[in-house]
């Protein structure tokens, strides 16, 4: 019965029976919750005690995140990929419910990981690290929250296929975040570092090449 409740939570799009989204008093005072503990619970508690060493935690949570992100990523791509024939014109195509129903699933999974990026401010408290404890930071994600929370239940009336997009990007963008504050939570933050420099250089010979082939046969 459990995982029958857990289930229809986590894989179905009837909006309307989950209280994360049709009633408001579930996700305000978590927003509340969170803005309290980030800017005066967690610092006051946290004012003659040293940071906390998270090093097991943050492993554990960014390999989750990394999990979690690429399996959005996956329903984002495949929804692209499957549907691209119905970025315009929408309502005409007889497999709008099927698209409908994909994006839906997309979208509230995504939306359900906004929750879970909270704890990034979470940790950075219990971590004191303060000075990632920006106003775009805390905005950001308790914003986002509330934002999604609105839009959700009105994603298959908006431009459906452009909004996939973009947070197919965003999930993507998630993946490669979370990979790199996993491994630099190992100790690996100079072969990070030196990985990134080398993508980066391989990447800037690419667009060089690529201007180059581009004056060759325009010009």
């Amino acid at each position: 019965m459990v995982l029958r409740q857990v289930y229809d939570f986590l894989f179905t799009t009837e909006f309307e029976r989950k209280g994360l989204v049709s009633n408001v008093e579930v996700p305000v005072p978590i927003i509340i919750a969170y803005l309290l503990f980030v800017l005066w619970i967690g610092p006051a508690y946290m004012k003659s005690r040293k940071p906390y060493n998270l090093k097991v935690l943050l492993i554990l949570y960014n390999f989750l995140q990394t999990i979690f992100n690429g399996y959005v990523f996956y329903e984002g791509f495949s929804g692209l990929v499957n549907f691209w024939s119905m970025r315009c014109m929408i309502k005409k195509n007889p497999n709008v419910d099927l698209f409908l129903m994909a994006i839906s699933m997309a979208f509230w999974h995504y939306y359900l990981l906004k929750y879970l990026d909270l704890l990034d401010t979470v940790f950075f408290v219990l971590r004191k690290k303060y000075n990632q404890i920006t106003f775009l930071h805390v905005g950001h994600h308790a914003g986002f929250c509330l934002i999604l929370n609105t839009s959700l239940p009105y994603v298959h009336k908006a431009a459906a296929f452009y909004i996939l997009l973009a947070f197919t990007i965003n999930s993507g963008i998630h993946v490669i975040m979370y990979t790199y504050y996993g491994l630099a939570a190992f100790g690996s933050r100079s072969l990070l570092d030196d990985l990134l420099n080398d993508y980066n250089n391989r990447l800037r010979k690419c667009c060089d090449w690529s201007a180059d082939i581009f004056q060759q046969v325009h010009l």
